[in-house]
């Protein structure tokens, strides 16, 4: 069984909402006998709270409070709430983020929160999830891996940008379903992410994306790796060549400006990027931009405070 939970912020000032689109892709879970799936769900002003329960009996619907002033301690206990009301041991648990992100930041109502509590909250209640989905931007870095590294096996996000149409797609359920191993699942929802981004009817909400499977499985390695190893800032390569993204840098990319690194230091940081990254792609806007080709699926955070970031 797979014990599917997913929590959804979302900002529709505008009247819009992606959620309840992507609501009906949702419905078919209870065709999934293997499924059991646990939604959370806030809206900032139109669409009001919600939690659904989909499983092989049916489906429920029921309001929730809304969230009072967007209160950091207030958000991050109900996050942790939600993981420990839904969370089920001796069970194959995923969880699924749906909101902004900013690397390794929550952004609910463009609100910026440390996450990292959440984490401590899960290996405190000794939580361990298959794998842990952000339906966010710029949340494939090693920042973000190696935060979450006890508490999931592997990573899914974007390395850049990541549309409002996102990774619940009419696909997720089936693929997620499959008896298949889980690199396989998981490769098939990244390209129906994907798919999804390349098709779709509305120009303005293609995005120029893409998507990363990263295993934790190395992730202990990060601190003696990049242990003395100086960054200095290089714009060549910044992930996207927009001002929101000038603290994200390619990691690929920024080893090969750098000369200061040892030679044995780069190759030996190469081959774990090689393990690490299990998936890489991009879709069909990206890979016309001329700036796509030099971003390999991880970034690492360099604020615009600091000339040089030592890890």
């Amino acid at each position: 069984m797979l014990n599917l939970i997913i929590l959804v912020t979302e900002d529709d000032r505008s009247g819009q909402s992606h959620f309840f689109l992507d609501l009906a892709n949702l419905n078919n879970i209870p065709n999934y006998p293997n499924i059991n799936c646990h939604i959370r769900y806030y809206s900032l002003k139109n669409h009001g709270n919600y939690h659904f329960h989909f499983h092989k009996d049916g489906h429920k619907m029921e309001p929730i409070p809304p969230l009072k002033n967007m209160d950091d301690v207030e958000y991050l206990k109900l996050a942790c709430d939600f993981l420990d009301e839904c969370y089920i041991e001796n069970e194959t648990n995923a969880f699924i983020f749906s909101s902004h992100c900013w690397n390794f930041s929550w952004r609910p109502h463009r609100r910026n929160i440390n996450s990292f509590p959440v984490v401590q909250h899960m290996e405190k209640q000794q939580m361990k999830f298959k794998f842990i989905l952000f339906d966010c931007c710029n949340t494939s870095c090693i920042e973000t891996l190696y935060m979450y590294r006890n508490v999931t096996d592997y990573l899914i996000g974007c390395q850049s940008a990541c549309p409002a149409i996102g990774f619940l797609t009419q696909d997720l359920a089936h693929v997620l379903s499959k008896k298949e191993s889980w690199i396989s699942i998981l490769k098939k929802v990244t390209n129906a992410f994907l798919k999804r981004n390349n098709e779709h009817k509305v120009k303005k909400d293609l995005y120029e994306t893409d998507c990363t499977i990263l295993t934790t499985k190395y992730a202990d390695q990060i601190p003696n790796l990049f242990n003395g190893v100086t960054f200095f800032r290089d714009q060549k390569a910044r992930t996207q060549p927009t001002p929101q993204e000038r603290t994200i840098f390619d990691l690929v990319t920024l080893l090969k400006t750098q000369d200061q690194i040892d030679k044995d230091k780069k190759q030996d940081i190469m081959k774990w990027v090689k393990k690490t990254i299990l998936s890489y792609k991009q879709s069909n806007l990206m890979k016309t931009k001329s700036w796509a080709h030099k971003l390999h699926g991880i970034s690492i955070i360099l604020n615009r405070e600091k000339v040089v970031k030592k890890l």
